[in-house]
């Protein structure tokens, strides 16, 4: 009983925040390039972040996503979504930074960057539409490494866009998305979850969501499971203040 007050008291806080953000903000489902402030860093590094994730390739074998991040089964139901965490909901994992120290370095300068991580899409990977929890943060995916012509895409919404090499794509995840690699390539982006700015009082009540969230048993099972995979130390992270509206 105690769950189910739990949950049912989670959906109402979430529920009324995105409500007041779509009724109060202009709420885009993708950001055009011109509204994205941190492109071109990310655009003059794309090769550090790239190296630097070949190099981790040299090092280990990345982990599963649902070998930690226990996600409903039908996103990740098979062997084929790998990802490499820097830092989850602002908890980083020490020793990743130290692998990656210059991605590390970047990401602490990039405005509401509350998560980072290397993701990978093999060949035939399928992730069905589903929608994020709340609209406190924007997703970013910046692709790193892929096939030319790749028919490998994401759609939000209506719009369906094509991962290109060198691009990236910035959306609401509370948007419906899906994503397919039907390429013969692995997909590689740096996956960057970006805390929203938003006008008083919604921006209070995105830090308590955020909070609430951080301090959830799932966000603490994802980071235990981790944990335990790698052997991780947690440490608590802050980057730039955000400015994505």
């Amino acid at each position: 009983m105690i769950n189910i007050i739990q949950e049912f008291s989670a959906k109402i806080l979430l529920g009324s925040f995105d409500f007041l953000v779509s009724k109060f903000t202009d709420n885009k489902p993708i950001l055009k390039k011109s509204e994205i402030p941190f492109y071109d860093i990310l655009i003059a590094n794309k090769n550090v972040f790239l190296n630097e994730y070949l190099n981790i390739l040299k090092i280990k074998k990345i982990n599963d996503v649902k070998d930690f991040y226990k996600v409903k089964k039908d996103i990740n139901e098979d062997n084929k979504w790998k990802a490499e965490p820097i830092v989850l909901y602002n908890f980083a994992f020490k020793e990743n930074t130290e692998m990656c120290p210059q991605t590390f370095n970047i990401i602490k300068e990039i405005p509401g960057c509350c998560a980072a991580m290397f993701s990978v899409l093999e060949p035939g990977k399928y992730i069905p539409p589903h929608v994020g929890i709340y609209k406190g943060i924007y997703r970013c995916l910046f692709t790193l490494q892929l096939e030319e012509n790749a028919d490998c895409w994401i759609r939000v919404n209506n719009v369906k866009t094509f991962f290109k090499e060198g691009e990236l794509i910035v959306f609401d995840e509370t948007a419906e998305h899906e994503v397919h690699n039907a390429s013969t390539s692995n997909r590689v982006v740096l996956y960057l979850d970006l805390y929203r700015k938003l006008p008083f009082p919604l921006n209070l009540y995105n830090n308590i969501i955020y909070f609430i969230i951080r301090k959830s048993p799932f966000v603490q099972n994802v980071i235990n499971e981790y944990k335990k995979l790698e052997n991780s130390t947690i440490e608590d992270f802050k980057s730039a203040k955000p400015v994505l509206k």
